[in-house]
């Protein structure tokens, strides 16, 4: 057995009005933009991506109020 461990590769995105932007963390109501952006509300995709095995979900977002990290999302 190797005693090194393992140490999955994990990529987030958010897929919206055409764009693919990246996303530092996401919880069960919310995501965390890596990046400030000002983002309109509807439907989009976020995008897990864990060691090349991509799932994706369909999300509504919620406009965001100006520039921010966090995005809201049902």
């Amino acid at each position: 057995m190797d005693a090194l461990g393992y140490s999955a590769v994990v990529n987030l995105q958010l897929l919206f009005n055409g764009e693919t932007i990246d996303v530092a963390q996401t919880g069960p109501d919310r995501i965390t933009l890596s990046e400030q952006r000002e983002l309109g509300g509807g439907p989009g995709e976020l995008v897990i991506t864990v060691d090349g095995k991509s799932d994706r979900y369909p999300v509504v977002l919620q406009a965001t109020d100006g520039l921010s990290r966090i995005v809201s999302y049902w």
